[in-house]
């Protein structure tokens, strides 16, 4: 089976978006509302994708549809529409965003000073979330020291490599440990996208 993540473009999905974003999944429109940085890095430097599904509107629908078993549509689909989104909204492929967020979390002592430095003492989580994460790729690349002929090009070739390099699938109980099941219908389905996605960690 090819995982989304194999499939993630390299280079960042454009145009980055800002706001509420629409989507049309089999002819039925979603969306994901905009969200502030803080949050996207928190789900961004954990992979959790799933958090981001929980926040599309319409995401009762899913679960509905995920308990269908005469329904298609699968956690494949969902896992690879979100991710989709979530590459618009950073101009990012989801590899390269997630470990950027990561870096982000690890090294935050050091990177909100340095932006408030050059940014004219702005807070980056007040900025939208393709900025944060575009700032962060600058100063690691900044950061490459250069070879024995004084250039960064090898380096920097291979910070690309180990940034955008594909990610493996995440843990199914770190994915789903936070579902709410709001009603009895939906613990069916909250069943089976667990049953799917223990499916999908296999493969």
């Amino acid at each position: 089976m090819t995982t989304p993540d194999d499939a993630a473009p390299t280079e960042p999905a454009w145009p980055p978006h800002t706001g509420f974003l629409a989507i049309d999944v089999d002819a039925e429109p979603y969306g994901l509302p905009e969200q502030p940085a803080d949050w996207w890095i928190g789900v961004l430097s954990t992979s959790d994708w799933w958090a981001i599904a929980q926040k599309v509107d319409g995401f009762d629908t899913w679960c509905l549809r995920l308990a269908d078993v005469d329904d298609a549509f699968d956690l494949d689909d969902v896992h690879a529409i979100t991710l989709a989104l979530a590459e618009h909204v950073c101009a990012l492929s989801w590899p390269a965003a997630v470990r950027l967020a990561a870096s982000i979390r690890a090294q935050w002592l050091h990177f909100d000073p340095w932006v408030a430095t050059e940014c004219g003492g702005t807070d980056p989580l007040t900025m939208p979330v393709r900025r944060v994460l575009a700032l962060m790729w600058h100063l690691l690349r900044a950061t490459v020291e250069p070879d024995k002929d004084g250039k960064t090009e090898q380096g920097i070739a291979r910070l690309e490599s180990q940034v955008w390099a594909p990610l493996a699938l995440p843990d199914s109980t770190d994915l789903l440990d936070d579902l709410s099941v709001p009603d009895p219908a939906e613990e069916a389905a909250f069943s089976a996208a667990m049953n799917q996605m223990a499916a999908l960690t296999r493969t």
